[in-house]
């Protein structure tokens, strides 16, 4: 809704992408008809001796901050083409390259074995990654999990402008691509990630939403919600349950 809405004000007051994005971000959504979404900070008992399951009262000042499903925060600013949401482009109005082609410029596909980085430092690296972050994509509906198809089956092109699905953002692979060309594969599947609801509730650019708890937590093992926390549990002796 914030984003929609700062959209039609840009559209309508002819603002410029950083009036729209940054200049939107002073008016808040709290004196509009939305005001109903808008984040609504938990009440914290400070002498309560355990952490939430979803992080909220970590930091008893900003009770929000870092919960799941709030927005990640940047160390940038962001660079939205209309200041708010739509991808970056060029300084010329084109469109970028290619994600595909720059990577495989920049990374060599080649096998360069360490000495030094073992399995474990891609291990435990991966498991703090689960732990801090998740970002969830756009699907076809709430109840329904299945994924958004921007590439035909095969992969050879972007699927027809008719079934062009609105936050489909397919990466072109290019024809001399160093593993894909042996599949023919030209397309390669990406789909825009979910924004985050602002806490500030304000109007402005959109941020990405974090699935689950941004602490370092284990939120990977007993879950960011204290609905999925109860149900990994045996409740009974403090055991979880054991998946076979």
């Amino acid at each position: 809704i914030s984003i929609f809405g700062s959209q039609e004000l840009a559209k309508q007051f002819g603002l410029t992408p950083n009036q729209a994005g940054f200049g939107l971000g002073s008016f808040s959504i709290g004196s509009t008809l939305a005001a109903d979404k808008c984040p609504s900070p938990p009440t914290c008992d400070r002498s309560y001796p355990y952490r939430s399951y979803n992080a909220s009262c970590n930091n008893l000042k900003k009770p929000l901050w870092g919960t799941s499903g709030s927005p990640f925060q940047r160390t940038l600013l962001p660079q939205y083409s209309d200041g708010i949401w739509n991808p970056k482009v060029a300084k010329s109005g084109e469109a970028l390259p290619s994600a595909r082609l720059v990577s495989i410029n920049i990374v060599p596909d080649v096998d360069a074995p360490s000495e030094l980085d073992t399995h474990n430092v891609m291990q435990w690296g991966q498991f703090v990654d689960h732990d801090i972050t998740h970002t969830p994509l756009f699907r076809l509906s709430d109840k329904n999990t299945t994924g958004i198809q921007c590439c035909t089956d095969g992969g050879e092109d972007q699927v027809s402008q008719i079934v062009y699905h609105p936050q489909c953002l397919p990466i072109a692979i290019p024809e001399n691509d160093p593993f894909f060309r042996k599949h023919k594969q030209r397309c390669m599947n990406f789909v825009r990630s979910l924004p985050g609801p602002n806490q500030d509730c304000t109007f402005g650019y959109a941020e990405q939403q974090n699935q689950i708890t941004h602490f370092h937590d284990g939120s990977n093992v007993y879950g960011s919600l204290e609905d999925e926390a109860m149900e990994l549990r045996l409740k009974k002796g403090g055991l979880m349950k054991n998946f076979k």
